[in-house]
């Protein structure tokens, strides 16, 4: 299994749907999403932008570029040492728990979580 497949099927048992469902809500047939999910295809362009947008994660992180936080699993041959490190602990769990919430509830935990950033700011330093 490569890195899509496994994220494709991993993303879509998030949501706890069956392939037949995920084909119906991005508008694709069983089959196709069968054939992406076991590695017999491979989405195309559009498809990958379908998947993104549905999901709520990069392309780059659907084809195992990066990780679910956004942080590239390689780097320039420039770059600063620690680069390709992966945010791990709180921030992932924080992260998986969001992608899995409504648009409306989405909305209302970033008003609160500007609200304590805004808050975090006013504070002294110690």
């Amino acid at each position: 299994m490569n890195n899509f497949t496994k994220i494709l099927k991993d993303l879509r048992l998030e949501k706890n749907l069956t392939i037949g469902e995920l084909a119906d809500k991005i508008g694709y047939s069983k089959t196709v999403v069968y054939y992406w999910e076991t590695g017999k295809r491979s989405p195309n362009t559009n498809a990958l932008k379908v998947l993104s947008k549905f999901f709520g994660v990069s392309i780059d992180y659907l084809l195992g570029v990066e990780d679910d936080l956004g942080v590239k699993e390689y780097a320039p041959a420039d770059a600063a040492p620690g680069a390709t490190e992966r945010a791990m602990g709180d921030e992932a769990e924080l992260l998986r728990a969001f992608r899995k919430l409504s648009p409306f509830a989405r909305s209302a935990v970033m008003v609160q979580v500007k609200a304590l950033a805004e808050d975090q700011e006013e504070l002294p330093a110690k």
